[in-house]
């Protein structure tokens, strides 16, 4: 993905939007791959500097760097217990950004302007002296603030109804009244354009639920249970081939699953495919299990059942 794109990176959300698929092309081109046990539904690296030049670039990664340097200018220009705290803490905050995402939880961003500040602060705290750059500096906090807390009670309004509509005290269509009423609102949270379809599907209305999951998956989410409800959504509108190709997807985003190789069984053998059908069989049965559950118990005894009776008719 960094390599598609290395300057300027492919944009917010980007992550989120492509990455299963470039999962999913992987193992595709590598099917014996020893990291197919492993792979699992990802939406954010486990690496925040991996995640910055995905959006953002290498340019975005280079400014990282010349502020870190800057940061650490500060404090060898100015030594005190104080900042040296602060240079620990941002030190803690970049270590530990190698193998998670700190930068998902507000505190992190509150730790990280507080020692930003009181580092530059150290070196250039004459400039805070002055009035009237104190005066400007409160306004365009308290400016930045106001808008904050008004894009924060939007959103905050905006779930509290996402949740009030998916309320098992509603009927089917107070639900769907909801949903649609929310759409303008909450249109780029690829979250509720699922639940949408989702609930959508649930009440029968395939062909709607089709344009919300598509919609979704062309602008937001790639996403192994998007995959999953695209195939089931196509399938219900009889249009085969793309279910067995959103099916073929998501079993490639998630190697190890079980589900989308047995929808895929269910579509071949529906279809009269019985070579397509047997060989996805064969694949199912001598899958290895990464956890066992009943589910997975199920779909290896119905496979099983299956094969059975079809040697039985043919013999």
């Amino acid at each position: 993905m960094i390599a598609d794109s290395p300057l300027k990176g492919q944009g917010i959300g980007a992550f989120a939007a492509h990455y299963m698929d470039y999962q999913a092309d992987y193992f595709q081109t590598h099917p014996n791959s020893k990291y197919q046990m492993l792979a699992d539904n990802v939406q954010h690296p486990f690496n925040e500097y991996i995640y910055l030049m995905i959006q953002y670039g290498v340019i975005a990664f280079i400014i990282i760097l010349i502020l870190m340097f800057f940061l650490l200018y500060c404090y060898w220009k100015c030594p005190l217990n104080e900042t040296f705290i602060c240079l620990l803490s941002l030190s803690n905050i970049a270590l530990f950004s190698c193998f998670s995402y700190p930068f998902r939880y507000p505190f992190t961003w509150i730790i990280l302007c507080v020692c930003i500040g009181s580092l530059i602060k150290s070196v250039y705290g004459i400039m805070f002296t002055s009035a009237c750059i104190n005066r400007l500096f409160g306004i365009i906090v308290l400016g930045c603030s106001i808008l904050l807390i008004i894009s924060c009670s939007r959103s905050t309004k905006s779930e509290l109804q996402w949740k009030m509509a998916d309320s098992p005290c509603l009927d089917v269509k107070e639900k769907m009244r909801d949903y649609y009423l929310l759409f303008p609102k909450l249109k780029h949270n690829p979250f509720y354009l699922y639940n949408y379809a989702a609930t959508l599907y649930k009440s029968g209305e395939d062909k709607k639920a089709l344009l919300v999951a598509d919609y979704c998956r062309t602008y937001f989410l790639a996403d192994y249970d998007l995959e999953l409800l695209r195939g089931d959504l196509y399938k219900s509108c009889h249009d085969y081939q793309n279910a067995i190709d959103c099916l073929k997807q998501a079993a490639f985003m998630c190697p190890s699953r079980f589900i989308p190789l047995y929808k895929l069984y269910t579509i071949y053998r529906e279809t009269g495919d019985s070579i397509r059908g047997d060989s996805i069989a064969e694949i199912i049965s001598n899958k290895r299990i990464k956890i066992d559950s009943p589910i997975i118990r199920k779909i290896k005894e119905k496979i099983k059942l299956d094969r059975y009776d079809f040697n039985v008719l043919c013999e």
